[in-house]
């Protein structure tokens, strides 16, 4: 079973009364924040049920006021394995299997994992050959590439579907900007 996305308001309320330091104790993981989609045109896959997209790199548009974008019920997934596994990646994608489940069409079963850099809190991002692509920061990354991700960096999947990544110290840091 995936991992079970939060809302905004159930990390916005502890924040509030804790030091960056108790934030970061507490909430020790890296997460994506969900970002709300925008139109285009879609054509299914009868094999996938993914929705296939046109590769329209004009439509993907970069964050320019994330106050705006935030809302409480906005969907968090924290970036941490299944407990008691062996493996290290986090897999994202449609599909029951994955630890981060994103159930969006544009999202194909096994869309992207995260590799954890060893000795470090920073992650790397690979397209697990989807079918829509994946896109960081508005360029395309091909399959099975490594990319170094940074806080606020967007993560698309296709042009429709877009997370915020964010460190748990940038993730206090947003949160207190919200609070003020």
């Amino acid at each position: 079973m995936g991992n079970v996305a939060k809302t905004l308001t159930y990390y916005l309320e502890p924040a509030e009364g804790m030091s960056e330091d108790e934030f970061i104790t507490t909430f020790a993981y890296s997460v994506l924040l969900e970002k709300s989609g925008i139109v285009s045109h879609d054509y299914s896959s009868l094999l996938s049920g993914t929705k296939l997209l046109k590769d329209d790199r004009n439509v993907l548009h970069h964050i320019t006021d994330s106050n705006e974008l935030i809302s409480n019920t906005a969907k968090i997934f924290e970036l941490r394995k299944r407990s008691g596994s062996l493996v290290t990646d986090i897999f994202v994608g449609r599909g029951p299997t994955n630890y981060i489940v994103l159930a969006n069409p544009w999202v194909s079963k096994s869309h992207l994992r995260f590799i954890s850099i060893s000795r470090t809190n920073h992650y790397q991002v690979v397209d697990m050959f989807s079918s829509n692509g994946t896109y960081l920061n508005g360029k395309k990354i091909y399959p099975f590439e490594k990319h170094q991700v940074e806080d606020h960096d967007e993560i698309s999947f296709g042009t429709e579907y877009q997370l915020i990544y964010y460190s748990p110290r940038a993730f206090y840091e947003m949160l207190f900007g919200l609070s003020t």
